[in-house]
């Protein structure tokens, strides 16, 4: 099993400004494994690079700015609590999304895009046939 099902929820579970960097290259360095890239994640460049692939297998281009947040979230030291808190709660959505993503993909072996074409093709048909 790898970290996004195994270990991931409990990272989570206490996520804080303070870890969200070293949370996010495990998920992305996982990310990389599970999706043959062959990117080990050490450093924030490498998060880049398999983010840069994850964006292109599924045109979520928002993942890039949750991404700079997170690498980010430790130098915010003079910014209010609350757009910490709020920066933390993006980082969050962004983890899971990740993880939904990536795991979906690693399964089924297709890109995000292929996935989604897949589903809206299903629903399409239900909806005509109802």
């Amino acid at each position: 099993m790898s970290y996004l099902e195994r270990d991931l929820d409990a990272d989570l579970a206490s996520v804080s400004p303070d870890n969200a960097r070293e949370i996010c290259l495990k998920i992305l360095d996982s990310a990389s494994q599970l999706l043959g890239l062959g990117i080990r994640v050490r450093e924030p460049r490498d998060a880049w690079l398999v983010m840069g692939r994850i964006i292109e297998l599924s045109n979520e281009y928002v993942l890039a700015r949750f991404l700079a947040e997170a690498l980010e979230l430790d130098n915010m030291m003079d910014v209010n609590p609350l757009i910490k808190d709020m920066a933390v709660r993006d980082f969050l959505v962004c983890a899971e999304k990740t993880r939904m993503m990536v795991l979906e993909m690693a399964r089924r072996g297709k890109s995000w895009i292929e996935i989604a074409r897949e589903l809206e093709g299903t629903v399409n048909k239900e909806e005509r046939g109802s």
